[in-house]
């Protein structure tokens, strides 16, 4: 049978990795880690006072109004500040940062984020100044804010990425169908046992399990975010809560990942079918797999009672070995060479750096 041949399902299996990996871009771009950081760096991580507090360091109502004063709103509207781009903060401020959000501030000494912004551009002309010099107020730019219509909130989205997404599952699916249906014909023509035995086939239905659910949950995922469920603080004051996409979509790209990685992964089994050379790993390790299993559960053994040992000596000086978890991970990663050894033995009784 020509479909069933070696050669037709490697190609054919070629196709289904390279599906997959176009899947992988319609929901991961490179680009992302940058506008997440674009937005940490700018709202959670810069500073609203001298003190350099932020805002997980917010502890009171007026630290509240501070932080929107000095960050919230100059970030969301481009951190604005010719004047005072020198200065320690990162951009324009506004003119009050007073809980009634109309008072002035003076305070514009060096490093000051209250330093006043002038000029707050709004791409045609000057927001609540008409092109005058007059800093608006938090209130005028709050008031012109709440004029637009914030029903669906402030969201980014990609919607050919969206339809590229639907297209691609569908492939991916067609292509799971057809090698479970070559799987079901292998099981009746060598008998179920023979087919178990060999663990690569359990391998190839764990790809195709795992992709089942990638596309499942594809499905959910592209329905919420094209139809957000718009609960009672979004129809009354604008505020869509998009935790259920966030949800979708962390869960979308876990099971993706167990997928692509299992997948990449029978690349071997083939690659042995066509080059048996190619095999030896693969045979050796499974030759091995007895002897493996009882030297992980040695070797985790061995790790568990250093990182103790290293938890109780030096657990109160270093953060790494703060608790028991940390300790066993900081182990982990010294096996491969990641360690401050001079901070070790700071952190060491009866043992002083020369």
């Amino acid at each position: 049978m020509m479909l069933n041949s070696k050669t037709v399902q490697t190609l054919l299996y070629a196709a289904f990795v390279f599906t997959t990996q176009l899947v992988i871009y319609t929901l991961r771009a490179q680009e992302e880690y940058y506008l997440d950081k674009f937005y940490t760096d700018t709202l959670i991580a810069n500073v609203f006072d001298g003190d350099l507090n932020k805002f997980f360091t917010i502890r009171r109502p007026a630290d509240i109004w501070q932080w929107g004063n000095a960050v919230l709103w100059p970030g969301l509207l481009g951190n604005l500040g010719p004047e005072n781009s020198q200065q320690q903060d990162e951009g324009g401020r506004f003119q009050s940062w007073q809980p009634d959000m109309a008072g002035t501030t003076n305070l514009t000494r060096p490093g000051s984020p209250f330093y006043n912004n002038d000029l707050l551009p709004d791409g045609e002309g000057y927001l609540g100044t008409g092109g005058g010099g007059t800093p608006p107020t938090v209130a005028e730019v709050v008031d012109r804010m709440n004029q637009f219509d914030w029903t669906d909130g402030l969201r980014i989205l990609q919607d050919s990425s969206l339809d590229d997404l639907e297209f691609l599952v569908l492939i991916g699916l067609a292509f799971c169908i057809y090698f479970g249906a070559m799987e079901i014909f292998e099981i009746i023509s060598i008998g179920i046992s023979s087919y178990i035995s060999d663990m690569w086939n359990l391998m190839d239905w764990t790809v195709y399990s795992l992709y089942a659910f990638v596309f499942l949950r594809s499905k959910t995922y592209v329905e919420h975010v094209r139809n957000p469920v718009c609960g009672g603080i979004c129809t009354t004051i604008g505020f869509l809560d998009d935790h259920v996409q966030v949800e979708d979509a962390r869960s979308l790209k876990f099971s993706l990942a167990l997928c692509v990685c299992v997948q990449l992964l029978k690349i071997m089994k083939i690659s042995a079918i066509l080059v048996p050379k190619m095999g030896l790993t693969p045979s050796v390790l499974k030759k091995a797999l007895p002897d493996m299993i009882f030297f992980s559960f040695v070797f985790a053994v061995s790790l568990f009672a250093f990182s103790n040992m290293l938890f109780i000596q030096l657990g109160t000086g270093m953060k790494e070995f703060s608790t028991q978890f940390t300790s066993l991970i900081t182990l982990g990663r010294a096996l491969f060479g990641d360690f401050d050894m001079t901070e070790v033995i700071s952190n060491s009784p009866n043992c002083q750096l020369s």
